[in-house]
Order: structure tokens, then C-alpha cells, then sequence
């Protein structure tokens, strides 16, 4: 077999093999033109199908990485990843893995197996980014069901005591969250997020759009938009907090959780270890409540405060919302976000 030569004749670093009868797919890893390694592609920190990369192994639901042996490289993950037994005839390529079925034999290469191969590609979604948070979440799904399910609850108990007075223990629940996504075709996705705070005195739909995926570099999205201000506008679930509560940077100089009606594009592409990443949208624009609020002054968060942001434009020039972010893999991730509009109704 020759899997592994492109047509220009170059070898291919990795090619995933999938089955009807695997859980998860394989990732097959040529070393040198006699040694290969295969991958089971299950994470080992919470079970999530992890994306094969040329030289590693990323998890997109909490980020643990392998190298291309299945070695843990970076946490959560302590435990590296299943591999099999790999033996070739130069013809065929043959994985034993003995705790699978109970004794899996897969002619992993070779000409009438029930087996699909895969060539992988560099792939920059594998990479996740401060922009990626969107659709990092936990989701339940069951089986093929094209829908999943996801949330979380942040509850709070306080003790205050002020002047040696208390009131003792109280407490709260500031917010339920409820994740739906779905994958209506292979390029087009969907996703909402509807949150009810404290208790139901508010209920806000603070995202709902389809994605279409056209291209790494070009995607087109549509509908109640997360304005990618800051960080953490796109990246405020609780569970992800470093502290109890959300930023006071976050609360007073910019809209927590802002979003708004609209469309724009997002996309990524890569060089090596390094990920180059933008988005860019128009969407309703603010009212006269940036200045006339009851902080009396020029104040950001107020525009969150317009219900019916999501119905009308209240001036004739749109909101305006682009960033862009550079991120390596071994060092982080910076970028720079600006949001343009005027005043007046």
C-alpha cells in the first residue's frame, strides 16, 4: 500500500483510520519507512475524541496534548494514550490491541478492509484560541443524536459581617446556563446559550448563530452574535473563572457577556507552532443610554441594558467589532479587539 505518499511523492505524517465497529478512530503515525504507531484517540482525562495532528494530539474539550507516540505533553491528562501492537508485511499494516472486543485485529492498510483511511492535514481548529471558547463547553450527546446538551450552575454561600453584625449564612444561585448545539450538516453548525439569573428576574439569550464553515480562513456567521471585545466577553462561563466572580474590568469598563444582533466572519490559520486568528462583525449599534444612564457619565455597560438591541439599529451607523490574536503553543496568546459606534438614538 502507499497510504502514505502524497502525489508529489512526499510521506504523510499521520492518517486517521475509522471503523463502524470503533468507539474511536485510530491515529496511524509513520516514525521512519519501517516503524509506525497507532493512537486510540480517546483522551484519557475525560473521554473526549481528541484531533490528530502531524507531529501531535490536541483534546478540544479541555486541552490536553500528546505527542505523536501518545505521550502526555501538556494537562489535564496524567495518563498517556492507548497504542497497539503494529506489525507489516510491507503490504499490509496490522494493529493488535488486546483489552478492545475483547482481541482487535485491524488490518489497519490494505485492499478490502472494512476500514476507512484518512489523511490529516494540518488543521487549525485542533488548536483552540481565546476565540474558540464559543464552542469550548461541556455537552452531553447521545449516540448520533445530532443535538447536544451542555450548562452549568454558579451558586454561591456568603457570610458578611459588617461592624460585628451579621446576618449570617445566605445563599444564592446568580445564574443557570443552558448550552444547545447542533450540527445540522458536515459545514454548518449551531449553538445557543440561554441564561437564567437570579432565578428568572432575567432570562437573556446571549448567543444563538449558525456558523458556516467555508474555508480555516473564512467562516460566515449569523444571528445574536457575542461581540468579541476582551477576552473574556467570549470566555465568561463560570466554571472557566479564576475567581469567584467575573472581573470588575469586565463588568464596569466593558458589557459582560454583550451581544447583539448581526452577522461577520472569523477564521485561523497557522505556521508551525504558531496560530494567527480574526473576527469581524456588524451588528446593531448602541442608543442614547452610553450617556444618558443612571451612572451619569459616559458608561460602556449601559448599552447592555437596551432589550431592544436585538429587534433595531438606533442610529444609522452599525456596531462595528474586529479582533485579531496571535497565539503559540508553547507560550500563549495575545491580541488586540476594537469596537466602534456612535452615541445618539
Amino acid at each position: 500500500m502507499n497510504e502514505f505518499t502524497s502525489d508529489q511523492g512526499k510521506p504523510l505524517e499521520v492518517v486517521l483510520v475509522t471503523a463502524a465497529s470503533l468507539a474511536f478512530p485510530i491515529a496511524l503515525y509513520k516514525i521512519n519507512p519501517d516503524e509506525y504507531i497507532a493512537l486510540w484517540m480517546e483522551c484519557t482525562h475525560k473521554g473526549c475524541e481528541v484531533n490528530a495532528q502531524p507531529n501531535y494530539l490536541v483534546c478540544p474539550c479541555h486541552g490536553s496534548e500528546y505527542d505523536a507516540k501518545g505521550n502526555v505533553v501538556e494537562g489535564p491528562a496524567e495518563t498517556n494514550l492507548k497504542t497497539f501492537n503494529i506489525t507489516t508485511d510491507h503490504e499490509y499494516i496490522y494493529a493488535i490491541y488486546k483489552n478492545l472486543n475483547p482481541l482487535l485485529l485491524l488490518i489497519l492498510m490494505g485492499i478490502g478492509a472494512s476500514v476507512m483511511a484518512q489523511r490529516v492535514n494540518n488543521d487549525t481548529t485542533a488548536i483552540q484560541m481565546n476565540m474558540d471558547a464559543v464552542y469550548n463547553r461541556p455537552f452531553l450527546q447521545a449516540g448520533s443524536f445530532p443535538v447536544a446538551l451542555g450548562g452549568y450552575i454558579e451558586a454561591h454561600a456568603q457570610y458578611f459581617v459588617t461592624d460585628g453584625i451579621t446576618e449570617g449564612v445566605s445563599f444564592k444561585i446568580p445564574r443557570i446556563t443552558l448550552f444547545i448545539s447542533s450540527t445540522i450538516k458536515e459545514r454548518i453548525k449551531f449553538l445557543s446559550e440561554i441564561e437564567f439569573e437570579e432565578g428568572t428576574k432575567e432570562i437573556n439569550i446571549e448567543f444563538a448563530a449558525l456558523d458556516f464553515e467555508l474555508h480555516p480562513v473564512l467562516n460566515l456567521r449569523g444571528g445574536i452574535i457575542m461581540n468579541p471585545i476582551g477576552a473574556f466577553n467570549q470566555n465568561h462561563d463560570g466554571p472557566k473563572w479564576e475567581f469567584v466572580d467575573r472581573p470588575i474590568m469586565a463588568t464596569t469598563i466593558i458589557p459582560a457577556t454583550f451581544s447583539n444582533v448581526g452577522f461577520g466572519l472569523h477564521g485561523k490559520t497557522h505556521q508551525k507552532q504558531w496560530v494567527w486568528a480574526y473576527e469581524a462583525y456588524v451588528t446593531n449599534g448602541f442608543n442614547a443610554q452610553i450617556i444618558a444612564n443612571s451612572v451619569g457619565r459616559t458608561w460602556l455597560p449601559a448599552a447592555k441594558e437596551n432589550v431592544d438591541r436585538f429587534e433595531e439599529n438606533f442610529n444609522a451607523v452599525p456596531l462595528i467589532t474586529l479582533k485579531t490574536a496571535i497565539r503559540h503553543r508553547k507560550i500563549g496568546e495575545i491580541g488586540l479587539s476594537w469596537m466602534g459606534d456612535v452615541y445618539n438614538k
